[in-house]
């Protein structure tokens, strides 16, 4: 609280509510207090408010995920090492972001030797592996990094989500329960 006194008034500042207190002096025996009541209070925002910006934030970043969940493979996600019949690996399955490094360095580096080798010989032929472009299975590899990285990142938004509910109030939870039933029902 800041205070500062002036001759006839006394300013009474609280974060964004300022009040006025005039003092005014009748005969020198009797004070009369006018109160002036400045109210900035509406670019301040309740917790109840800032709570639902959160809501509503949460739930965007959740049909963010939601919408990445439906991923698009172009090379069908078989990936050899050899382009025999060796053992295949599942791109669309992997776990391990290492794993998925290894099969992009590798390809990437066929494809550099490959396009030396071509250049040597005088041949103009784009390298492919199984059928498809180096580009292709990048594409494919990143897709399944981005899989990868939206479990991590579903999980964060649960715990956040479980800490907004915490601290949403019964009223809010009323109103937000209402305007889920407005939306439903029209």
């Amino acid at each position: 609280m800041v205070a500062s006194k002036c001759i006839d008034k006394l300013i009474l500042q609280f974060d964004s509510e300022v009040l006025y207190i005039m003092v005014y002096s009748i005969k020198n025996q009797h004070f009369f207090l006018t109160l002036i009541f400045n109210n900035m209070s509406e670019n301040v925002k309740t917790t109840d408010q800032i709570v639902k910006e959160l809501f509503d934030k949460l739930q965007a970043k959740k049909a963010e995920v939601a919408n990445a969940e439906k991923p698009h493979y172009i090379t069908g996600g078989i990936f050899r090492y050899s382009d025999t019949n060796s053992a295949a690996t599942d791109i669309m399955t992997v776990s391990d972001e290492r794993k998925l490094v290894s099969i992009l360095a590798f390809l990437k580096e066929r494809e550099k030797s490959y396009n030396e080798a071509a250049a040597e010989l005088n041949v103009k032929s784009p390298f492919t592996w199984l059928g498809f472009s180096v580009e292709d299975w990048k594409k494919d590899i990143l897709t399944r990094v981005s899989i990868l990285q939206l479990a991590q990142r579903r999980r964060e938004l649960s715990d956040l989500e479980k800490r907004v509910d915490d601290i949403i109030s019964p009223e809010l939870k009323r109103s937000m329960e209402i305007e889920a039933l407005k939306a439903i029902l029209g």
